[in-house]
């Protein structure tokens, strides 16, 4: 089973590579930018993880879309903790 599959991401972004390494997954998950998928990667590796990966996208527009979509998903995941939703690794 592909990583991909295993965090319930909604495409293959390791189709190529079964073996890809955490950081180009959560880069190329990164790049495509669909929230679905950027929230499990935060919920899968940490928000601290991917919002440093995150600075490695060189498009400013895609960059700061980016930002937004991680404090929208930091703040949902605090909310989610304080009522006793979820357990995150923000």
């Amino acid at each position: 089973m592909r990583k991909s599959e295993k965090i319930g991401l909604s495409a293959a972004y390791d189709w190529s590579n079964s073996n890809i390494k955490d950081d180009a997954l959560i880069f190329r998950v990164l790049e495509k930018h669909r929230f679905e998928d950027v929230a499990q990667v935060c919920k899968r590796y940490g928000m601290a993880r991917v919002s440093v990966l995150c600075e490695g996208i060189e498009d400013r527009n895609v960059a700061s879309m980016l930002r937004r979509m991680l404090r929208n998903i930091k703040r949902g995941f605090a909310q989610a903790k304080s009522a006793g939703l979820t357990k995150t690794h923000a």
